[in-house]
This record gives structure tokens, C-alpha cells and sequence, in this order.
């Protein structure tokens, strides 16, 4: 019987923090080392990420988060796992300068006025 060789996972997403102006592309890689390796997942928020026309996985270890938004803020996480160890890693995608700009001019207050008439029927 061959044998294998085991070597502990250890997992690192580049960058580690990134801060990307609305509409902008935010890729995360992440990079893991040991052996045997079975399956990389990847998490937004402590969710599991739903791949779709704008969030797409190539190569299972690379990210790209396309037209980057409001929502898209927050934590991503790869988690790598093998039969014998599992390890994680996390980096943090922020907004920029462009959208709090945006923000800054949608904080703009109108006060409206409501005027009612009672008529007699």
C-alpha cells in the first residue's frame, strides 16, 4: 500500500483588505499550501457565497466580485478542507471614496407639506 503524504492546510487570501470605489472589480486569491487537498468553499458575511453573473469563482481559488456595490461590503472567507485538517482564511473588501460621495449627496433632507380639506358631502 503507497503511502500519502499528509501535510497541514494553511490558507491566506491576498489582499488581505481592499478598498474598491463603487462599480470598480474586487479579486480575492485565495492561496493554500499542504496536502491532500480537497475542496476550497467560499463565505461572504459567514455565509456560503452563491456564485452568479457577478460573483465568479475561477480556478476554485480565485474571486472576482464585478461592479462592486453597497452590498458587497463585508467579510469573505475561503475555507480549504482535506481529509485530515481544514483551515480558513478571511480578508475585508470596503467601499471608497466614489460612494461615499454618492452617500454624502443622498443625505440631502426635503421637508414636504401635506395639506387636507374636509368638504361636507
Amino acid at each position: 500500500m503507497p503511502s500519502v503524504h499528509v501535510e497541514p492546510l494553511t490558507a491566506a487570501i491576498v489582499p488581505g483588505r481592499q478598498v474598491q470605489d463603487s462599480g470598480e472589480t474586487a479579486v480575492f486569491n485565495c492561496t493554500v499550501a499542504g496536502s491532500p487537498l480537497e475542496a476550497v468553499t467560499w463565505f461572504v458575511n459567514g455565509r456560503p457565497l452563491l456564485p452568479d453573473v457577478r460573483r465568479i469563482v475561477r480556478d476554485v481559488t480565485v474571486l472576482e466580485v464585478l461592479g462592486v456595490g453597497r452590498q458587497d461590503q463585508g467579510m469573505y472567507q475561503c475555507f480549504a478542507s482535506g481529509p485530515h485538517s481544514e483551515t480558513q482564511a478571511a480578508a475585508q473588501l470596503l467601499l471608497g471614496g466614489k460612494e461615499l460621495g454618492l452617500q454624502l449627496n443622498m443625505s440631502v433632507r426635503y421637508n414636504m407639506c401635506c395639506v387636507m380639506r374636509i368638504m361636507p358631502l
